[in-house]
């Protein structure tokens, strides 16, 4: 009988810094200055902000759920076609990592809202400033990079 080769698994912790690689450095430099932002104007008591806090506060929460290796909260944050991408090179979609795991500060600014797509500046220490796209899914702002190339 013939048998097709068969190749091996990805060991969890590669297809885990893989997953890092391709999310991390932009969630990162999202909740620096995510961070840096609530840090500088404090508690918002006059509202105002609206879309753009909450595009803020999704860019934070995407960096805290990196930072911890929370899977299922990474990929509940992504826009649906972002995530059909990515959920089958992830080792364990319904993992939510370590909450004791160190987060890294970021930085949100710049907050460009057209529509349903947002665009913000985010940078984290050590790391480069990236450009980060969201689109707002079902009232929610997703984290959506194929955004970036429809530009």
């Amino acid at each position: 009988m013939e048998s097709s080769p068969q190749q091996p698994p990805l060991h969890p912790s590669a297809l885990r810094r893989k997953l890092l690689w391709v999310f991390a450095l932009p969630v990162v430099l999202v909740v620096v200055v995510i961070a840096g932002y609530l840090a500088r104007s404090g508690s918002d008591a006059g509202g105002g902000g609206g879309e753009q806090d909450e595009i803020r506060k999704t860019v934070v929460d995407f960096s805290i759920a990196v930072d911890r290796n929370d899977n299922a909260t990474v990929l509940s944050m992504l826009c649906l076609q972002e995530a059909e991408g990515v959920v089958y090179d992830i080792d364990s979609p319904d993992d939510h990592g370590d909450p004791q795991a160190e987060l890294i500060p970021i930085t949100v600014k710049d907050v460009r809202v057209t529509g349903d797509i947002a665009e913000v500046q985010v940078s984290r220490p050590q790391q480069q400033p990236a450009t980060l796209f969201l689109r707002k899914e079902n009232g929610s702002w997703k984290l959506c990079d194929p955004e970036r190339y429809r530009r």
